[in-house]
C-alpha cells in the first residue's frame, strides 16, 4: 500500500507534471458534474 502511495503521488512528465491521483480525481468530479 504504501508503494502504491508513491507511485499515485509522484508528478509525471507525460501527465503535464501533474500526479496520477489529482488526474484521476480532477477527471471524476468533472464527468460527475456533467452527470447532474
Amino acid at each position: 500500500e504504501r508503494a502504491v502511495n508513491l507511485i499515485n503521488n509522484r508528478p509525471r512528465k507525460c501527465l503535464d507534471y501533474r500526479t496520477p491521483n489529482e488526474v484521476f480525481y480532477k477527471g471524476r468530479s468533472d464527468s460527475d458534474a456533467i452527470q447532474t
